[in-house]
């Protein structure tokens, strides 16, 4: 049982790695677009890239290889 619990609690932790690695850039990203040019959505391929970046290393079977 309590291989079961760590093994939940290490997927948790990455999934919020993860979330927190693409979500500060974007509220920085979006706010910058927002406060310089809100008529064109500049933040979106920006956040694009910044996304594949981060999941890049991890491969196609995700963050830990399930």
């Amino acid at each position: 049982m309590l291989p079961n619990i760590w093994f939940a609690i290490k997927h948790v932790l990455v999934g919020l790695v993860v979330i927190d690695a693409v979500t500060a850039p974007w509220s920085l990203i979006a706010a910058a677009n927002l406060r310089l040019s809100p008529q064109v959505p500049r933040a979106i391929p920006v956040m694009v890239v910044c996304i594949a970046a981060t999941m890049a290393p991890f491969g196609p079977r995700g963050p830990l290889g399930l």
